[in-house]
């Protein structure tokens, strides 16, 4: 068995050889917390569980922790925006050497790493062929041809019982 994503993913293990038992893992490809939403389902028409044939394919380790809770289409440009602009996710360090940043951009230690934990981890919105947005925990990236343009911090939403508590 080969990992899905050994096409176009610059980390898998799977890419040149078959995939051993330790490495290969269950991957669902619409997440479990989306397949729980009831409007979620009647909206695309789902007739099948989180957990059923449908859904569920193999993919490496690596590949299905990257992908966290992300549906597969938008994993898959992702990965597809990084090797396009060279952006190396195999490691942290080669993250770091191959995401460059606008000059104007004043960024500390601290906000990049956030920023490199933003473009791993984070979900992916492509806005057009040259430009994404990464948004990982109230942080957004902006990303044009690979490079970093723009980080904002969203703010956080108010819990329903707290904005009853205010009003």
């Amino acid at each position: 068995m080969y990992c899905r994503y050994r096409e176009i993913s610059p980390v898998c293990v799977g890419k040149n050889r078959a995939l051993t038992p330790k490495e290969s893992t269950k991957e669902h490809l619409i997440p479990k917390y989306l397949m729980k939403d009831a409007k979620f389902k009647a909206r695309w028409q789902l007739t099948f569980n989180a957990s059923d044939e449908p859904n569920v394919d193999i993919s490496c380790y690596k590949c299905n922790n990257l992908k966290n809770q992300m549906a597969d289409v938008p994993f898959a440009w992702k990965l597809q925006y990084l090797n396009q602009y060279g952006i190396s996710i195999k490691s942290k360090r080669s993250l770091t050497r191959s995401l460059t940043f606008d000059p104007a951009l004043q960024l500390t230690h601290d906000e990049k790493e956030k920023v490199l934990q933003c473009v791993l981890r984070g979900n992916f919105y492509k806005i057009n062929d040259t430009d994404a947005r990464f948004e990982f925990h109230h942080i957004a990236v902006f990303t044009r041809k690979g490079c970093v343009l723009e980080v904002t911090q969203q703010k956080r939403k108010l819990p329903r019982k707290l904005k009853k508590a205010i009003c």
